[in-house]
């Protein structure tokens, strides 16, 4: 078997068995890497200590206080699309001997063949989506009236498959297409299957103890016709990255660390998308801050890029306003303690996979210089990053 065979067969073996999984390929890397839980005691908590915590895989929905969105998948297995498949050394401890043996069984017999997921349900389908520009319009009333300054408003789109889908192979396919984003495929049996390829890195720790974290905002159409350098943004634009970069800065302050580096803001392209990005970074050894990313990661999500700004009375218009559940979108999800390193990237650009649907997930940022329709175009736009790898009907 190829690479691309291997996994879909690794995919396929949990989805039969209904344990959870995760494929992933970081930015600007050729590497994908696979893992399977069969620890089999549904406990989610982790941590950043690597003491404490396996290496493994974090999902997290939007809603910070709904448990059945927090997720952590143990490496009980890690596929790097090369056979034989054997269990992970460092978990052995970890492991649920049945589940080992039920997945040995089921990957040795079964033939290699498409997973097959589950329907949506025919309600689910026929549900009438949100009226979204009408969202926008209230939500530029209420920033007239200084309720907040931003918020960021999300719709889904339901669409019905012509086929069941080859999961796998629209892995593979984006990460082909998306060099430079983190391009996920996972299932769980409380959340479903979700693939997505998003651009924005919501922190990481590599080996030297750097912390980075990146302030991603501002969004328009990417055409190879026009150079990074010459592509012109909008006030209401810049205006948008600004509230994100500072939001982060005031989370700084709110643990007191004033050494850190900022670079930007400037272009990058994510798909077929440009948008105004500005990096951050601190050195957690010089600065006396151990468990950084831990206080961080407390303070940041929601971001300001999928909340708002202030972040208390932008959640209450988003709950009151948007008539649907986040779910995993505009969560986070990543690979944490793999050779010493962790990355969490922001769930965006993704999708909730079914048998005879998908799921398509977008949001846009609104201030006061919004236009309905056109925050509805950007969020069609940013649909289509990954709508177009699925055959419709």
């Amino acid at each position: 078997m190829n690479k691309q065979e291997v996994f879909q067969h690794f995919f396929t073996t949990a989805l039969h068995l209904q344990l959870p999984i995760a494929i992933w390929r970081s930015p600007y890397q050729s590497e994908v890497t696979g893992i399977i839980d069969l620890v089999g005691n549904g406990k989610n908590d982790w941590g950043f200590d690597a003491t404490n915590t396996p290496a493994g895989y974090v999902l997290q929905g939007f809603d910070n206080n709904n448990d059945a969105h927090k997720i952590f998948i143990h490496a009980s297995i890690v596929c790097h699309g090369q056979e034989p498949l054997v269990l992970n050394p460092a978990q052995h401890y970890l492991v649920n001997e049945i589940l080992w043996h039920k997945f040995k069984e089921v990957y040795t017999q079964n033939e290699i063949k498409n997973p097959v997921l589950p329907n949506m349900r025919s309600s689910d389908l026929a549900a009438i989506p949100a009226d979204y520009p009408s969202m926008v319009q209230q939500a530029v009333k209420a920033i007239e009236n200084q309720e907040f300054k931003k918020v960021v408003l999300a719709r889904k789109k339901v669409i019905q498959l012509s086929k069941n889908q080859n999961i796998v192979a629209t892995f593979f396919a984006l990460c082909k297409a998306y060099p430079n984003a983190f391009v996920s495929l996972n299932f769980h049996p409380s959340t479903g299957c979700w693939i997505g390829a998003s651009p924005e890195l919501l922190l990481s720790i590599d080996k030297e103890c750097i912390f980075r974290t990146v302030a991603l905002a501002g969004t328009q159409p990417a055409t190879k016709d026009i150079p990074l350098a010459n592509i012109v943004w909008s006030h209401k634009e810049i205006e948008e990255q600004a509230l994100v970069a500072r939001y982060i800065i005031n989370c700084f302050k709110a643990i007191r660390l004033r050494e850190y580096e900022d670079i930007g803001p400037r272009t990058v392209i994510a798909g077929n998308l440009a948008h105004l990005q500005t990096d951050f970074e601190v050195d957690m050894v010089a600065t006396g801050y151990p468990n950084l990313a831990t206080l961080m990661l407390s303070l940041l999500h929601p971001t300001s890029a999928v909340c708002g700004m202030p972040k208390q009375e932008a959640l209450e218009f988003i709950n009151a306003n948007e008539q649907m559940n986040r779910s995993l979108f505009a969560g986070y999800c990543g690979p944490i303690h793999f050779d010493n390193q962790s990355s969490l990237y922001v769930n965006l650009r993704c999708a909730c996979v079914y048998a005879n649907a998908v799921v398509l997930y977008a949001g846009a940022g609104i201030t006061k210089d919004s236009n309905p329709e056109k925050e509805l175009e950007e969020t069609n736009a940013k649909m289509e990053t990954i709508g177009r790898f699925f055959v419709f009907q």
